[in-house]
């Protein structure tokens, strides 16, 4: 790998890192919410592999090594659903 392209990975992780800690702090303020009202906190989920009809996504839910294809389906998880009007 040249040094540029090692730069570039870096700036992805990072990029990807930041992503990950919003969606964990996120999911920890639900947790406190949760337990301020007298709740107990859970993480449910379902087991892999999951039928691709389980969520409302018309993407295949596997497990893969992170690579290009991975990202893009990543990247199809997150993009907004619009309307066809």
């Amino acid at each position: 790998m040249t040094w540029e392209e090692q730069q570039k990975v870096r700036r992805w992780a990072a990029q990807i890192s930041l992503w990950l800690r919003k969606r964990l702090l996120h999911l920890a303020l639900v947790w406190n919410l949760t337990t301020a009202m007298g709740g107990t906190p859970y993480y449910l989920r379902p087991n892999f592999p999951q039928d691709s009809t389980y969520y409302p996504l018309k993407v295949p839910l596997k497990l893969e090594p992170f690579g290009t294809r991975s990202l893009r389906r990543f990247i199809q998880y997150e993009h907004p659903e619009t309307d066809a009007d």
